[in-house]
């Protein structure tokens, strides 16, 4: 990963966009380059199915994220995220915020609300 993103300029950004014209959804996504926090701020609560963070791995910024788009979550909707198993920080983020409430698919966490 690290030589491909030194190949795309030093962002993943353009290996994201080239992921999601690879795989067909660039049409049905809407992407946002801003922060997590403000751009949470632009959604209803309730208003959404899913959501996946994988941003700022500190526990600070971590549980911000979490604290900001869980409310968006409609009942029965999904707030998911990556790096469980990879950064102890992101461990305690989710319990901080989350306790208990969620369950552990290969380095994902994922709450259902």
């Amino acid at each position: 990963m690290t030589e491909a993103v030194a190949r795309a300029g030093g962002s993943v950004f353009p290996l994201f966009c080239a992921n999601m014209e690879e795989l067909g959804v660039s049409g049905s996504i809407h992407i946002m380059k801003m922060p997590s926090v403000a751009a949470a701020g632009l959604f209803e609560n309730g208003s959404l199915d899913f959501v996946f963070i994988d941003a700022d791995h500190s526990r600070e910024a971590l549980q911000a994220d979490i604290t900001a788009w869980r409310p968006k979550i409609r009942s029965g909707g999904t707030l998911a995220g990556h790096d469980w198993h990879t950064y102890r920080t992101v461990q305690e983020a989710v319990l901080a915020i989350l306790s208990r409430d969620f369950r552990v698919e290969g380095n994902c966490w994922i709450h259902q609300r």
